[in-house]
């Protein structure tokens, strides 16, 4: 018998996905709005999940009082539409309000809601924090962006840049593909790639649909950054031009730019590139942003799988000054892997993404907490208190004051310490960080 209960809400691609993974660990229960064929119920008992039919004249709200919701151990909400999602959250919600025991179950019963649209999750974030709809036990599942985070912290960036091709910290990142996944790389290797306080760090993407991708990605970012945005056309090969846009974030000691609200330390580039990557040009331009700057990490994020093999081959015969050469770097695919690809590494979301190992996500969320527990004591007494989970307690009741933006705020900024971490600690010039000169250098890298 399966001692960990889940009960499932939604249709789609994603639902079958995460019930195919969660049964091996999981007793699931399913709530079914559509009538089911009978090879599928059989597959379903034979996976040891009960389904639960819900009939047109029959509304949630109805239906979750008679199933008993406090039985359950996890909720997961995880229909393609997001706007049913939260329409099951507020049902859930209510009911819990009106059930006498729902105050002992809140405290330990998860619900995950699969939120795989930005604008959407910005939603839920200000109607938590404004209208106190108490969130505290719910959890967002963005489905590309828990993929891109277990590529980060599987291949970090830091360890590519310091290997004998690359001594510096400098940071040359390429990423083909400019969908879900490529935004999502780019955003997450923004922060991640800040290796020292004055070390440069340029990004090169390329789709083929730039043009029509890139003004609502840039939502991402304030205002006044975006207004540094530059365009050129280049002429790759005669009589064919292409387009490129670029953002660069000012480097304090130029004195030129002085204008700007926004400074940073060293340099930083992204350069987006409205081009084909199956085209001519692509590999003419690939050549000339390697020879500017060695790139040291590669991101696949769109193609088939016979389109991706052509793109590793571009990509690994790189031409520096008209002559051949094997790139040195890290290479990562977003697929399953059907080759053997020496050097290459794949990721495979379904891998990733729909395990019950993957959605507790328990490493990660207990870092997350006891970041937030040692931040509020030093903000009110001043004082670290350690780094061992000695009072779970205590580290819980403040992670529960937390609303939910602030959770995902300390989920993100803890992940971001680690990979800070574990770079100094591969870095023998940090070894005696009571040296004030190594406290100065760890706490320019901070500042940046």
């Amino acid at each position: 018998k399966k001692p960990i209960s889940f009960l499932v809400l939604g249709k789609g691609e994603n639902r079958d996905k995460f019930v195919k993974s969660l049964y091996r660990d999981c007793r699931l229960t399913i709530i079914e709005e559509e009538i089911l064929q009978s090879d599928t119920k059989n597959t379903l008992r034979e996976m040891g999940s009960s389904v639960i039919q819900k009939y047109q004249d029959e509304g949630y709200e109805k239906l979750l009082r008679k199933i008993h919701l406090d039985k359950f151990d996890y909720i997961l909400l995880c229909d393609q539409n997001v706007h049913t999602n939260y329409s099951y959250l507020k049902n859930i919600k209510k009911n819990q309000q009106d059930t006498s025991h729902s105050k002992n179950n809140s405290s330990h019963q998860t619900i995950y809601f699969t939120c795989n649209n930005p604008a959407f999750e910005k939603i839920i974030f200000q109607n938590d924090s404004q209208n106190n709809l108490d969130f505290r036990n719910v959890q967002l599942l963005n489905i590309q962006k828990k993929a891109v985070e277990s590529m980060f912290e599987k291949y970090p960036i830091f360890q590519q840049s310091n290997g004998d091709y690359q001594a510096s910290d400098d940071v040359h990142i390429g990423i083909i593909g400019f969908g879900e996944i490529g935004q999502h790389t780019l955003i997450e290797a923004i922060s991640l790639s800040v290796l020292s306080a004055d070390s440069t760090i340029i990004f090169d993407v390329f789709d083929k649909n730039m043009k029509s991708k890139i003004g609502i990605f840039l939502n991402n970012f304030h205002p006044d950054i975006v207004n540094e945005v530059s365009y050129k056309d280049f002429e790759v090969i005669k009589g064919e031009k292409i387009r490129q846009y670029t953002l660069s974030l000012s480097n304090r000691d130029d004195r030129t730019e002085s204008s700007r609200t926004f400074e940073v330390d060293g340099k930083m580039e992204i350069r987006f590139w409205d081009i084909d990557a199956e085209s001519v040009q692509f590999k003419k331009i690939l050549s000339d942003c390697h020879h500017e700057e060695i790139f040291t990490y590669f991101v696949i994020c769109t193609g088939s799988n016979h389109d991706k093999m052509g793109l590793l081959e571009s990509i690994r015969k790189i031409n520096i000054n008209s002559q051949s050469q094997e790139f040195k770097g890290q290479i990562i695919v977003f697929g399953q892997s059907t080759y053997l690809q020496e050097g290459v590494s794949f990721i495979d979301p379904e891998e990733e993404v729909f395990s019950y190992e993957a959605i507790r996500n328990e490493d990660i969320m207990n870092q997350a907490k006891l970041f937030n527990y040692n931040y509020t004591c030093i903000q009110n007494t001043g004082r670290h208190v350690g780094s061992s989970l000695k009072n779970p307690n205590n580290i819980n009741v403040e992670w529960e004051k937390l609303d939910l933006f602030h959770r995902e705020s300390s989920v993100k900024q803890s992940m971001h310490q680690t990979t800070k971490r574990n770079y100094i600690l591969a870095k023998k010039e940090f070894s005696n960080i009571n040296q004030i000169s190594v406290k100065e250098k760890l706490e320019k890298i901070e500042h940046r």
